[in-house]
């Protein structure tokens, strides 16, 4: 039996930071140079909550398109406190269409596998064009469902990418247990090649903000622009669990999470308990699950393989620092990592950088889908 300690419950979609305070036997110094930094992706809309329980798998919470973009170009990384929550119900391809290049794709997403270091990753892409917008999904050791929510954005000029990464849903673990960032970062610029472009998109959500911040500190030259949710943070001095941990011990307490809900027994799954731990991340605790979500997988091979491959922390401040594309960087504001959100800010020196603080909503995009894919669409639009 594994258990997922206080701190450790990072492991639904978060690998434990460099100091954070985590039960010895689960994660004593792991998360030391994973930079995992919790994957709070929880974001829910909870803005207006619509909550579209109905969990559609990808159509995040109702998200009526919160027009007031000020979320978006909150320019100098002035964060723009998207503070009217009005209502984000269900975003759909035609709320963005006008705002991004192309048509409104109304095609099937098509999925294939892409062979790469040993492994067939699975790989899913809606849209057609040249451009390519890669979302990547928090973890690690998630699976990418809960990102196909992006694909609202999606037009017959941008297609819309994601995939599961080494050892997370239908990819398989590598044998060598190489889960290190250089390995992620190489699967990266292997789908790059694969899409056939020259320069990509990223999005990255909690720890996959972390894997595209990796990968603008190997291939600048390679990014296009570079949006970030929620993201763990360019150094692991800047990782802070603090937030998460008190309310995680405040669900404990009042008996909302019943005893045991962190052990894990003869069985590498962990989707369990990251659905039972799922309040902790958001402005509204009943908020609930898109089909998204629900479907996604969690891996502890892959989490706890992720940890051991990067021992000894990380830092890319001296690469973001001179990277100078631009860069969006979105959070919520009842986000348990917040500070963390919002540190990336600080490390890109030479971007022009946009950030944007959604009010009622936290670590998942999901209770504010509409605001937040309208502050997409628009960053998007002006480079592409």
């Amino acid at each position: 039996m594994r258990t997922f300690g206080t701190a450790a419950f990072f492991a639904a979609h978060v690998l434990i930071m460099f100091g954070t305070a985590c039960q010895p036997t689960l994660l004593k110094n792991d998360y030391g140079d994973t930079g995992t930094t919790p994957d709070t992706e929880n974001d829910g809309d909870a803005g207006e909550t619509d909550a579209d329980a109905d969990a559609d798998s990808d159509s995040d919470a109702d998200a009526d398109a919160d027009s007031d973009s000020d979320s978006d170009s909150d320019s100098d990384s002035d964060s723009d406190s998207d503070s009217d929550s009005d209502s984000d119900s269900d975003p759909s391809g035609d709320d963005y269409a006008d705002i991004l290049p192309g048509e409104r794709w109304t095609g099937e997403p098509k999925e294939w596998t892409m062979d790469h270091d040993g492994l067939d990753f699975a790989v899913r892409s809606a849209g057609e064009g040249e451009n390519a917008l890669v979302v990547i999904n928090g973890g690690p050791g998630q699976s990418h469902h809960y990102c196909e929510s992006a694909e609202v954005l999606a037009t017959t000029k941008l297609r819309v990418v994601t995939y599961d990464q080494r050892g997370a849903g239908a990819t398989p673990h590598p044998a060598d247990d190489d889960y290190t960032l250089d390995a992620n970062v190489s699967d990266l610029e292997a789908l790059r090649l694969e899409l056939g472009v020259e320069r990509v998109h990223l999005l990255g959500h909690s720890f996959g903000g972390l894997f595209a911040i990796a990968y603008v500190a190997a291939y600048p030259e390679r990014v296009a622009s570079l949006q970030l949710y929620a993201s763990s943070p360019a150094t692991y001095w800047d990782t802070d669990s603090t937030e998460f941990e008190a309310r995680l011990a405040d669900f404990e307490a009042d008996g909302t999470f019943p005893e045991g809900y962190d052990e894990i027994e003869g069985s590498d799954d962990c989707a369990p308990y990251f659905q039972t731990i799922w309040p902790v991340y958001l402005h509204d605790e009943d908020f609930p699950m898109t089909g998204g979500l629900l479907e996604t997988t969690c891996d502890l091979e892959t989490f706890f393989g992720t940890s051991s491959s990067n021992m000894f922390g990380w830092d890319y401040t001296d690469a973001t620092a001179r990277y100078d594309g631009p860069v969006g960087v979105y959070t919520g504001e009842a986000d348990p990592f917040l500070s963390e959100s919002l540190s990336s800010s600080t490390h890109f020196g030479a971007a022009d950088v946009k950030e944007t603080v959604f009010s009622e909503c936290g670590h998942y995009w999901e209770e504010c889908a509409g605001r937040f894919f309208e502050a997409a669409a628009t960053f998007l639009a002006a480079e592409l």
